[in-house]
């Protein structure tokens, strides 16, 4: 987990080791030298940040920490690859961003809503659409 604050990135593993037990997890300062401070590389990195939501990157290689197979997912979603995703890619890492779980919220939020299952992929179609369409 790398966070800005140390006390942070400990209440968050906390709540993690419950939910994933046997899965190793540790805490890294989130800064430029994120690649340098983890000692052996993550199979996964996640974006939970805001960054990327206006097209800026971190300002230093996020992906520097990842295993080579290993996978990004950032939850920023736009029309085009957030850097991040574009830096995960390049490096040749399996990437996606946040679009499967905006579509996913959505389609729950619908039956809530509708007592009713929405048509299979409706919102991300819908999503994906609206998106080509922006521009």
């Amino acid at each position: 987990v790398a966070n800005r604050t140390e006390e942070r990135a400990q209440t968050l593993i906390a709540g993690f080791a419950e939910q994933f037990k046997g899965t190793t997890l540790a805490s890294f300062p989130l800064s430029e030298t994120l690649s340098a401070d983890c000692p052996e590389p993550v199979d996964l990195l996640v974006n939970t940040t805001a960054v990327g939501l206006k097209g800026e990157a971190f300002g230093f290689p996020a992906t520097g920490c990842v295993r080579s197979g290993g996978s990004v997912y950032d939850m920023v979603y736009m029309p085009e690859a957030t850097p991040l995703v574009q830096e995960a890619r390049r490096a040749g890492l399996a990437a996606a961003d946040g679009l499967g779980m905006l579509a996913g919220q959505g389609e729950i939020a619908f039956g809530l809503w509708f007592v009713t299952t929405p048509q299979k992929d409706i919102m991300r179609r819908a999503l994906q659409h609206e998106n080509q369409n922006s521009d």
